[in-house]
């Protein structure tokens, strides 16, 4: 395992602590102020973490799914406004188009992140890894997203 992957599971498990005890004491009504407050933390800090640990080549890569993790959104918004086949919990923060809580727009940062920089570790395979590591951990996160209160 290269430098790169270490740090950026390191950087994820760090965070995953962080986020999983703050769930966990989040009483529901204040669920999506916490929830945004994670997702900025999260885009904050892991830049500042690259920059610390050296990694400079993943601020790139960050702003790249940042924005690609904020165009997530449109999709959602059609699910919610147009199709009706997806419905958020109102968590009582603001909501994109009035659908999409608002802190959807850095989430997906956290899975795309870590799967692309793994996947491009691969060489030869990483398309391969990108679709079977992105897949799995894509199902984790929806299956997760029920209990979470997503």
């Amino acid at each position: 395992m290269n430098r790169s992957v270490r740090e950026v599971l390191l950087f994820h498990a760090g965070f995953g602590l962080l986020a999983t005890g703050v769930v966990l004491a989040t009483p529901a009504a204040q669920f999506g102020r916490w929830a945004m407050v994670l997702a900025i933390a999260y885009n904050l800090l892991l830049p500042l973490y690259a920059m610390l640990r050296g990694e400079h080549d993943w601020v790139g890569r960050w702003l790249f799914m940042l924005g690609v993790s904020a165009l997530t959104v449109l999709p959602d918004w059609v699910r919610v406004s147009v199709t009706e086949t997806l419905h958020f919990h109102d968590h009582g923060i603001d909501r994109i188009g009035g659908a999409v809580p608002l802190y959807f727009v850095g989430l997906w940062v956290m899975i795309l992140f870590p799967v692309t920089l793994m996947a491009d570790q691969g060489r030869s395979a990483r398309y391969l890894v990108a679709a079977l590591l992105g897949g799995l951990v894509f199902t984790a996160a929806e299956w997760m997203a029920g209990p979470l209160r997503l």
